[in-house]
């Protein structure tokens, strides 16, 4: 039987489940396949968030915790929080950080694409340098459109 649950999670890609339905402690059925459910779907989120970061590419992974935001300077119509939730993504809005070397821009743009990733969405980490170099390179050889595509997509 256990065999027989072992081969069903794996054609069904249920691979959580079969390493968490002995520790699941119940005492209906309906309990236990909520449970087990529920674990596999967070299972599955987790495995998302990672995928995600990893095409992200970030050359850290930094987040909100201990930023100080004391440096930095935002329109009056854009709050700490909003920058937190990246909620410009929502709206097709771009961040763009300007500033002197050493003031957290990499830092908040980094958090704020991990954040995004923590959401579900798709993120892709450029530095400014690199950015106008793929984009130049792709200019010149003639599929600048390509390159947007890719930009746009991840």
């Amino acid at each position: 039987m256990k065999e027989e649950l072992r081969q069903l999670c794996k054609q069904m890609r249920l691979a959580h489940v079969m390493n968490v339905y002995e520790q699941v402690p119940f005492e209906h059925p309906t309990q236990f396949l909520h449970a087990v459910l529920s674990s596999e779907r967070s299972s599955r989120e987790q495995g998302k968030i990672r995928r995600l970061l990893q095409k992200a590419r970030f050359t850290q992974i930094k987040t909100f915790e201990g930023y100080s935001f004391e440096s930095v300077s935002l329109p009056d119509s854009v709050t700490i929080e909003e920058l937190k939730r990246a909620s410009f993504v929502e709206r097709k809005e771009n961040a763009i950080l300007l500033g002197p070397v050493g003031t957290g821009k990499t830092h908040l743009a980094t958090a704020m694409g991990v954040e995004t990733c923590k959401q579900g969405k798709k993120v892709r980490f450029y530095r400014v340098a690199e950015l106008v170099s793929i984009l130049q390179t792709k200019f010149h050889a003639g599929n600048l459109r390509e390159r947007k595509k890719l930009c746009v997509n991840g």
